[in-house]
């Protein structure tokens, strides 16, 4: 198939989630495999309730619980991204000096171990301009 019908197939998936969030999954592999990554995610934080879900289908799912209760409170990334404007993409190096990242606890006990790279990139879908504000800091 051409890179366009699978763009557009992909185009088509995101539609069909919108309508049925169960289809996500789907849509993360879908776009992984048409980009060449080898891991994808996606994450979302309500900071009224202070709810933090996260969806990475070819993560295995206790190195996803891990993520979700504790190594997200330590990952240095997530505030630099909050900064970040919507719909543009970002890659690690333009959060964080490789070699700084690299030295981190959670790089070295949850990111590394878990199959990720430093090839990193992403985007913000939508930020509440408070959220930065909002973010529980912890040590």
């Amino acid at each position: 198939m051409s890179e366009e019908y699978e763009l557009f197939a992909l185009i088509d998936l995101i539609h069909e989630a919108l309508l049925d969030g169960n289809v996500w999954p789907s849509v993360l592999t879908k776009f992984a495999d048409l980009t060449g990554a080898a891991q994808i995610g996606m994450t979302s934080r309500d900071r009224q309730t202070g709810r933090f879900t996260s969806l990475a289908p070819r993560t295995d799912p206790d190195w996803s619980a891990a993520y979700n209760d504790y190594w997200r409170h330590h990952n240095p990334l997530w505030l630099a991204t909050c900064h970040w404007p919507e719909g543009k993409v970002y890659s690690l190096d333009a959060l964080m000096p490789r070699d700084e990242f690299s030295v981190t606890p959670v790089f070295n006990d949850w990111w590394l171990p878990s199959g990720r790279g430093l090839g990193a990139a992403g985007a913000n879908i939508l930020v509440d301009s408070d959220l930065y504000r909002q973010w529980p800091q912890r040590g």
